[in-house]
């Protein structure tokens, strides 16, 4: 299928519930910082503590997000708006993904 026809993903990671963050494979998500120094979506991901929130870009201009693959947690984003990509991983990861195709009114 072609991925630029995806509108929504929805991710549950299988793996244990505590694993290590040196295994890899999170999910990088990146926000654009707004004006007033900050985006309120990565704001609000930040503030969970169990994800790894940093600056990205020379000038600042860029926030990503590092939602770790553990086992029971959810992710639903808008994959046409949030920039993505998989931490490459250094043992098996297991997940069940679904795509949503189509437009978003």
């Amino acid at each position: 299928s072609d991925y630029r026809s995806r509108v929504v993903t929805v991710i549950l990671y299988l793996n244990e519930s505590d694993r290590p963050k040196s295994n890899g494979g999170a999910l990088r998500c990146w926000f654009a910082k707004s004006a007033r120094g900050g985006s309120k979506d990565y704001d609000e991901a930040a503030a969970r503590g169990t994800n790894d929130a940093e600056d990205k870009g020379e000038d600042g201009s860029e926030t990503f997000v590092d939602i770790q693959p553990n086992g029971g947690t959810l992710v639903i984003f808008k994959s046409n708006v949030v920039e993505h990509m998989v931490v490459p991983s250094k043992t098996d990861r297991f997940a069940l993904t679904s795509w949503i195709s189509g437009t978003l009114p």
